[in-house]
């Protein structure tokens, strides 16, 4: 029998896969917060550079109380909100099922571990250039691929497992690629934020786009930097992998669309962002672990510095109104 999906988060993330899973013809539940009526009416919108598609009726609710449990929970909300995962999560998960973090940053897995428990819980690790447009309207711009590791209460690592199989294959079934299965998420976190610490943050810092970050020698120059911090970080952390895993993903960013990442769009909007998440809890599990990590303990502060400021006459008016 296939598995049953809820989706928390009907955004970029959640409302690409969810969509593409929904249109394999497998059983979707879509909480949906933001613009109900108007899913409701009119369905799920994805233009895609993998071929567009529109399904005109989804099973969209208003409230996590009006879902049935279900057999895969996917988490595919901004970190900082998971505090509303403790009310839903319970019900809404069934017994013998899992709930898959597909957020960025570091200890998000163990959060929601604390609201069902460390064996009911997977990470799902995105590399997707994606934006919510509008309601029930999703925008996928480039990539797509997921990788699905299960968390263990120690961070240790655990072997691929019979449902990580399954729902590996139903996402391929579903059009998604690559797919892959790891028995590390702490290694596989880390590899997540050797992307998304230097390119989101230089975004923000350098109001600019991944390529134009790219094109440029001193910013292409840090943002190598950045990750080579990381990755020594990692392992001293115990987490190790590989120097060449950065020149992989400066490869990948080159081929990348023009692109600005949701934390920058968001910094942009002044809405909230998951800094706790993405620089502040990785800077402290690595100070903790003896590693000073300057470029990114330095890198965190100009953020915060940005961050706070924006609301303030600080910084001139036509940066704190800059929108794009």
């Amino acid at each position: 029998m296939s598995f049953s999906y809820a989706i928390i988060g009907t955004g970029a993330v959640g409302g690409y896969y969810g969509g593409l899973l929904a249109k394999a013809g497998f059983d979707v539940h879509f909480l949906v917060h933001s613009g109900y009526k108007l899913v409701k009416m009119n369905g799920l919108v994805v233009k895609s550079k993998n071929g567009d598609f529109h399904l005109p009726s989804i099973q969209a609710y208003r409230s996590a109380s009006d879902m049935p449990p279900c057999d895969v929970v996917l988490i595919c909300l901004k970190a900082m909100n998971n505090s509303v995962l403790k009310g839903m999560l319970p019900k809404l998960v069934k017994p013998d099922g899992v709930a898959i973090v597909m957020e960025n940053g570091l200890g998000v897995e163990d959060e929601v571990a604390d609201s069902i428990g460390p064996d009911r819980v997977m990470g799902g690790l995105c590399l997707i250039c994606s934006r919510k447009i509008a309601p029930g309207a999703i925008h996928h711009i480039d990539y797509g691929s997921v990788k699905f590791a299960e968390f263990t209460e120690d961070h240790s690592p655990r072997d691929i497992t019979d449902r990580m199989q399954r729902i590996a294959d139903d996402f391929k079934k579903a059009g998604v690629s690559p797919v892959e299965l790891s028995s590390d998420l702490q290694v596989a976190r880390w590899q997540k934020l050797v992307w998304n610490i230097p390119f989101g943050g230089l975004c923000i810092t350098m109001n600019t786009t991944t390529q134009r970050l790219m094109q440029g020698k001193s910013s292409r120059k840090l943002a190598e930097y950045i990750m080579h911090e990381l990755i020594d970080g990692a392992a001293a952390l115990g987490h190790g992998f590989p120097h060449d895993f950065a020149d992989a993903m400066m490869a990948a960013t080159d081929a990348m669309l023009p692109y600005q990442p949701s934390i920058k769009l968001d910094f942009d909007a002044g809405k909230p962002m998951e800094l706790k998440y993405i620089f502040g809890n990785p800077l402290r599990a690595l100070q903790k672990a003896g590693f000073k990590a300057p470029l990114l303990k330095s890198f965190y502060r100009e953020i915060r510095y940005l961050t706070e400021a924006k609301s303030t006459t600080i910084l001139p008016k036509s940066i704190r109104k800059r929108r794009h």
